[in-house]
């Protein structure tokens, strides 16, 4: 039983590293995309947060 317990702790770890990694490279794409565009940035703020 404490086995399976610690092997999902672990597999949620994983995953929770993996979506934040993800999740940077999704950001990293959009502050690329504004620097091609030449946005200033308080827009893609405006844009993610509201």
């Amino acid at each position: 039983m404490s086995q399976d317990i610690k092997f999902l702790m672990i597999s949620l770890k994983l995953s929770n590293f993996l979506f934040i990694f993800i999740f940077q490279e999704f950001i990293f794409s959009l502050l690329d995309i504004r620097v091609s565009w030449n946005t200033p940035s308080h827009l893609l703020f405006n844009f993610m947060f509201h």
